[in-house]
């Protein structure tokens, strides 16, 4: 079993990542007030569109980077698998 885990977990980090990044979207659809959805609805009041957006950018860089620097470090540490962050 480690094995098997050791050669999926890059795959399964990778995903987990796109569905951190993509959740968000989906959380929109059915309701939620999410990070875009609140840049949109601050941006109407303020007609800041673009700086608000580049915010926005940044923040799905940063959480994007929390998310691999962790899931790398925590591969490293289980598995033994020499995740390149970068």
């Amino acid at each position: 079993m480690p094995h098997i885990a050791k050669a999926i977990y890059p795959a399964l980090a990778n995903f987990f990542v796109v569905i951190l990044v993509m959740g968000t979207s989906v959380g929109a659809v059915i309701g939620v007030d999410e990070l875009t959805g609140t840049a949109i609805n601050i941006s109407t009041e303020n007609y800041r569109w673009i700086e608000m957006f580049i915010v926005v950018a940044g923040l799905y860089v940063v959480l994007t980077l929390i998310a691999s620097l962790s899931l790398a470090l925590v591969g490293r540490w289980a598995f033994r698998v020499k995740a390149k962050v970068f």
